[in-house]
């Protein structure tokens, strides 16, 4: 006699695998609010979510920064705040997604200091006083002259390098096309005139950063983004970008880097934690400090550091647009912004202190 079906049974396994299923997709996705795990963590493999309460923030402010942004005629693609590693805000606009790759302009120079810097402290970059030419033997004594033979690493990563390149938006970027368009982008930039003493001065040139990427490449024999996966993207766990190259194949140092913003905030995460990551020092905590210092009057913001912008109690990367991964280090947080339209870029640099910083209030 066949005995009768159980039904107690089928509803327990099918209550079970609802329970499974729901805790998987909360794993691969966000965490939610109310069951949010505040202890330590690092976010190599993604990061997880808490409420504004949570972490002692005001959600009002934050909630008038997304409805003025999405009311704005401004062209803000995402806003990101990170409070204590956890994410309080994630919001997309317009049509991009999250984890969507998004041009970063400028914070690429950020991204090229900070793999400069950990070839230096792996001995493969020598003393930031080392002058340019002893990288370059070859090309500069074809240009003679006490300021160009004097011109220094430290003096690039200072965007005080002295070249009269004339590429940026001062100039209406009139000099970028001779450097695209040279069939060596090294040669270019040690062939042009010099417009002041190196060191004695801040003058933004997109070339200057570009050479950081090739002396990368000169001295550790790979590229910027090679010697990246294994030393900077790897341990930060970013595998999704892209980062185009010169006519020589060496990464473009100035521009040209695809990040999502959640890797983005990676970038600003590690710089946090003064270049520890997960238990190991993937770039020296003085590295940190001095790229982040105020070393030279710039002409935005207060000061610059080693390709990053250096306000009061403040660091950032910046893009053309509105980019920007602004790190506070004293209030242990992080917002990044990725947006696509020219006049965005003075809009949204400013709704940190609008509308994040009094959500700390």
């Amino acid at each position: 006699m066949k005995r009768p079906f159980d039904w107690k049974i089928l509803t327990i396994i099918m209550a079970a695998f609802i329970i499974l299923i729901v805790m998987n997709t909360w794993a691969e996705t966000d965490t939610p609010p109310e069951a949010a795990d505040l202890s330590g963590y690092w976010p190599t493999d993604g990061w997880k979510y808490a409420t504004p309460e949570q972490m002692g923030l005001d959600p009002k402010p934050l909630q008038d920064m997304v409805d003025t942004i999405e009311s704005s005629s401004f062209s803000v693609d995402s806003v990101m705040v990170i409070k204590d590693g956890y994410v309080v805000l994630d919001e997309y606009f317009g049509g991009y997604e999250k984890g969507e790759q998004h041009i970063i302009y400028s914070c690429t120079k950020s991204v090229v200091s900070t793999i400069f810097g950990i070839a230096h402290d792996n001995g493969l970059i020598p003393d930031l006083d080392t002058m340019l030419r002893v990288i370059y033997p070859d090309i500069i004594p074809e240009n003679p002259g006490d300021w160009k033979n004097s011109i220094t690493l430290r003096d690039l990563l200072m965007m005080s390098g002295g070249f009269d390149a004339r590429d940026s938006w001062l100039y209406q970027w009139e000099g970028l096309d001779g450097l695209h368009e040279a069939d060596d982008a090294v040669e270019y930039m040690l062939d042009l005139p010099m417009n002041f003493e190196p060191g004695s001065r801040f003058e933004y040139t997109n070339g200057v950063s570009h050479l950081l990427s090739c002396i990368i490449t000169e001295q550790t024999g790979v590229s910027a983004a090679e010697y990246a996966e294994e030393h900077l993207f790897g341990p930060l766990g970013i595998n999704d970008y892209t980062w185009e190259a010169d006519s020589q194949g060496r990464n473009w140092g100035y521009t040209r880097i695809y990040f999502n913003p959640h890797d983005m905030a990676k970038i600003g995460f590690l710089f946090l934690n003064y270049g520890e990551w997960d238990g190991e020092q993937v770039i020296s905590e003085e590295w940190v400090r001095e790229a982040t210092t105020h070393r030279i009057d710039a002409n935005i913001l207060d000061g610059y550091g080693y390709q990053w912008w250096v306000g009061d109690g403040y660091y950032l990367a910046l893009g053309y647009q509105g980019q920007f991964i602004f790190v506070y280090p004293e209030h242990d947080l992080i917002i990044v912004f990725t947006s696509s339209s020219p006049e965005t870029f003075d809009y949204a640099i400013n709704l940190p202190n609008k509308y994040v910083l009094p959500a700390l209030d």
